[in-house]
């Protein structure tokens, strides 16, 4: 009995040794299989431990040759380099040329991207295997909240490594942003939109509808690129936007040219708005030259909105003053934009409306006396020959409605004019 019980703890022990023996060194291995031997041996001489042994060796057997087969250990892999927020670059989201085109290095297998609203706050931090179309799809869902991102890349997809970098960014603004840490919003961000359908039956409709109103989103926003629904989504009453292939890079050089024109005839100028300085774009898309002048359309853009003007203008609002007429056209939309007159016009209009879509220079002139305030070069040639009248007593229906002669005109800028006269 205590021959067998010691053959058993033997065997037991040389159990032992074989698994702490896995992670070792290939090089131990041969001491500790000779050892095994040496010892297995002396302990199976006696015939009643034989076949118990016999046993314990084939199991010992199994277990040395999977500690054989065992990987050489090798030292912990260093830590990924875990880049701050603040240290990466502030992307726009779309490129001149209107497209989604981040700047990804070679032989990337991952990102960790965070994105920011118009106002630069940081409203989702995720992760992607390409970049390009992780834009795509938060822009497709949120294109209110996507304006600008930053990023950093890894050579390998590495889980661990990426919610390492999210959780590093999360510690540095002082916790997780809004998209990442409220449900709903993080549904706004990580799933299609939701068309709003009421029933069952008007579920791809609806659906259809809001693909329409996140295109218009995101054409107002400059967006050049094709959004092409996912029909599957669609089917389900939602919307999301189906991935999209390398763009094409000798059509963005023909677009980037293109561009270099318009940029050419683009002049970026200042206007004081509520005492601030700002700055506004204005593109001469066209012009025509009149008998009396010219007759510009443009592209005017200010605070991220552009709208569409035709202005005509007469060589008396710029060559006497010693000025280009496109000088004078500046001036016009600095005042304009001082006096926050809207730049949409479309329609009905009401009498106090300023025609701004479609007006000449003179207009503005008769309309304002401190317009003659942006030309210090010296006086308009309406300067102080204008009638102006403001209404300063009630009339209509039940009131004594004043005289007026409306049979004077004016000719300005080469266009008859209507001048308000007291009878």
């Amino acid at each position: 009995m205590h021959s067998s019980l010691t053959g058993r703890l033997g065997c037991v022990q040389h159990a032992r040794h074989a698994v702490q023996a896995i992670p070792l060194a290939k090089q131990q291995l041969p001491r500790v299989t000779a050892q095994h031997h040496s010892q297995q041996r002396r302990r199976c001489d006696m015939p009643a431990q034989q076949d118990t042994c016999r046993q314990h060796a084939r199991r010992q057997s199994v277990v040395m040759k999977a500690a054989a087969d065992a990987p050489v250990a090798e030292e912990a892999a260093p830590a990924v380099d875990v880049p701050s927020l603040a240290s990466c670059n502030l992307e726009n989201l779309l490129n001149t040329q209107g497209y989604i085109d981040p700047p990804v290095p070679e032989g990337t297998e991952a990102s960790v991207f965070a994105v920011f609203d118009a106002n630069k706050k940081l409203q989702y931090i995720g992760f992607s295997r390409d970049l390009r179309n992780s834009l795509r799809t938060v822009f497709g869902r949120r294109p209110d909240k996507v304006f600008y991102h930053k990023s950093t890349h890894l050579q390998e997809l590495d889980q661990k490594a990426m919610l390492d970098i999210r959780t590093a960014w999360f510690e540095e603004v002082g916790g997780p942003p809004m998209g990442n840490k409220l449900a709903m919003e993080r549904a706004q961000w990580e799933r299609p939109v939701d068309g709003g359908a009421i029933s069952a039956r008007g579920r791809l409709e609806a659906a259809k509808a809001q693909v329409e109103v996140q295109l218009a989103q995101m054409r107002v926003r400059g967006a050049v690129e094709e959004f092409i629904p996912n029909p599957d989504v669609l089917e389900e009453g939602k919307v999301d936007f189906l991935p999209s292939g390398p763009l094409d890079r000798d059509a963005m050089e023909k677009e980037k040219a293109r561009l270099a024109l318009i940029a050419a005839a683009t002049r970026t100028c200042k206007a004081q708005v509520d005492g601030e300085p700002r700055d506004f774009k204005i593109f001469f898309e066209s012009s025509y030259k009149t008998r009396g002048g010219w007759m510009f359309d443009l592209l005017v853009t200010f605070d991220e909105q552009e709208t569409r003007h035709r202005t005509i203008i007469g060589a008396e609002y710029y060559e006497p003053l010693g000025i280009s007429a496109e000088t004078t056209i500046e001036r016009v939309f600095a005042f304009l934009l001082m006096k926050k007159i809207p730049r949409h016009t479309e329609g009905l209009m009401e009498s106090e409306d300023f025609p701004v879509n479609y007006f000449a220079v003179s207009e503005v002139e008769q309309e304002w006396d401190d317009f003659q305030d942006m030309f210090p070069e010296g006086s308009l040639p309406g300067d102080g020959s204008y009638w102006r009248f403001n209404r300063i007593h009630d009339y209509g229906a039940g009131k004594e409605n004043p005289e007026w002669n409306t049979t004077s005109w004016a000719v300005k800028d080469g266009i008859k004019q209507r001048t308000w006269l007291d009878s």
